[in-house]
């Protein structure tokens, strides 16, 4: 019984989590290609 009433608060705080974790991930990848592109221009 504790799992069932503990899982649907745990997807609540998991979906925002997982949203802010996959724009960081995306920020990461965005940066690390300029810095990637800057170093083959120099």
């Amino acid at each position: 019984m504790p799992s069932i009433l503990i899982s649907p608060a745990t997807r609540s705080v998991d979906i925002p989590i997982l949203i802010t974790l996959a724009v960081v991930l995306v920020a990461c990848l965005m940066l690390w290609l300029q810095a990637s592109s800057s170093r083959r221009v120099k």
